[in-house]
This record gives C-alpha cells, structure tokens and sequence, in this order.
C-alpha cells in the first residue's frame, strides 16, 4: 500500500476538520459552524484509498488547529504564535507529500486571506512547490458557479494567493445540517458532495511518486527474451559465437538465431 502524508492548514471554521469527516464519510453532517477551533491541537487520521486500477493508497490526513481564533479563554490553548511554532515542527519533522491550504469560499478575500499571509511569512516561500489549495463550503455550488470562482481566482486579489500554491485548487463540500432543513436538496446535495469528494481524492493520489506497477503479462513479456536466451546458451553455437557474449551481454548471431 503506498503512503500519502499530508498536513492542512487554515484558519479557524475554514473546515479542516469537516474535509477529513467528509472524506472518510461522504454523507457527514456538518452540525457545526463556530468562530473558534474545534482542533486544540494537532491530530491524525487515516483513510484508504483505491485507484481506478486498483492502487491502494494510505492517506494520512494531519489537522491542525486554526489561526485567528476570536476566543480568549481556557479552550483557546494557544495563540497564534504558538499554534504556527507547532505547525512549523510537524512540517520539518515529517515528509509531507503535499500541504493543504484549506479556505473557505465565502470568506476567502477577508479572513482566508489574511490568514494566508501569516502562514506565508511565518513559514516562507520554500514549500510553494507543495501547496494545495483546497476551496470548502461548495456543496451547494453548480459547476457554473465554480467555473465563474475560476475567474475570480485570476483576479489581482487573490493572485498572490493562487500563484504560492503550485499543485494548484480543489472544491470540497459537505453536507450541511442548516441547508438540510429544508425538504427535497439533500440527495442533489449528496450528489454534488460525493463529485467533489472524488475530484479532490483523484487529485491527492496524483500526487503519488511512485513507479508505476508492471501488471503480470507485462512481466512475462520482459522475462521471456531472456529465457530464449538462456535456452539458447545450452545448446550449439557458431565461432562467431564467442563464449564471453553468450555470458556477458547474451549476443547470438543470427544463424544461432535460427537454431
């Protein structure tokens, strides 16, 4: 099974948390919508993935706690500098095969933003080359409408934004228990949910760097010049035939060919 690491930073109600639920379950409600963390800390998660082919992949999902919490009080452990020195440790400590920077679609400008450039000059501009920019709360968003954020992406507002994130931008949704009351949208909701479930987990295993597996016939088809040849070597050869190539580099003339 092949090993994907990757870490997802935020601020706090982007939905880190409720990506990392969504993916593992489709149709997890969303119950909450808060102005504080609900990850006091980092945590890990794990979920297995299958390709097309049939590649299994292990995706080890770390959250972390969001920046530009509004609390003040016991439940809010860190502050912003310490919650950036934790991040700062477990993105040195582990080979990550991307990061995740998880925004929210509605306050992507402001708030996301905002959050973006502290994490930019807290960490620096040398983990560009890995950065995902994962877009939330687009479960009730047609393709139109991503297509139209498309174009706003371009814009000079969040240009600074796009082009620090090489690998590019994901949407992601989940299902949300405030739209839910109402009758007749959680099956299109669902439905929309489990496209962009799917586009963002195509994405993460793209990411994979490992060589691609010779299927069985393919294998024999690499094996089986080599057994000719080595069946070849027992039987009779020609002068030309000098036994340094028939036991080094397996050179056979073509009237040893024939034979």
């Amino acid at each position: 099974m092949i090993q994907i690491n990757c870490i997802l930073l935020g601020k706090t109600d982007a939905g880190k948390t409720t990506l990392i639920e969504t993916l593992k379950n489709p149709e997890y409600v969303n119950t909450q919508s808060t102005l504080y963390t609900a990850t006091n800390n980092v945590a890990s998660q794990t979920i297995t993935v299958a390709s097309d082919n049939n590649k299994l992949y292990e995706v080890k999902i770390v959250d972390t706690p969001g920046l530009n919490d509004v609390r003040n009080d016991i439940y809010n452990q860190y502050s912003n500098e310490e919650k950036l020195k934790l991040i700062r440790n477990h993105l040195f400590q582990t080979d990550y095969t991307f990061i995740g920077l998880v925004f929210d679609m509605k306050s992507i400008i402001q708030e996301d933003l905002a959050s973006f450039r502290i994490l930019r000059e807290y960490l620096g501009e040398t983990l560009t080359w890995k950065t995902l920019l994962i877009i939330t709360h687009c479960e009730n968003k047609r393709a139109e409408d991503l297509r139209q954020f498309d174009l706003q992406l371009q814009g000079e507002n969040l240009g600074e934004l796009v082009s620090f994130c090489k690998l590019g931008h994901v949407y992601t949704g989940a299902l949300n228990s405030e739209v839910l009351r109402y009758s007749g949208v959680r099956e299109p909701m669902l439905e929309n949910v489990m496209k962009l479930r799917k586009d963002l987990l195509a994405k993460v295993i793209s990411f994979d760097k490992s060589p691609p597996m010779m299927s069985n016939r393919n294998r024999s088809d690499e094996r089986e010049p080599l057994i000719l040849q080595r069946r070849r070597a027992k039987s009779h050869y020609c002068d030309c035939c000098c036994e340094c190539c028939r036991d080094c580099c397996n050179y056979i003339c073509d009237y040893c060919t024939i034979l």
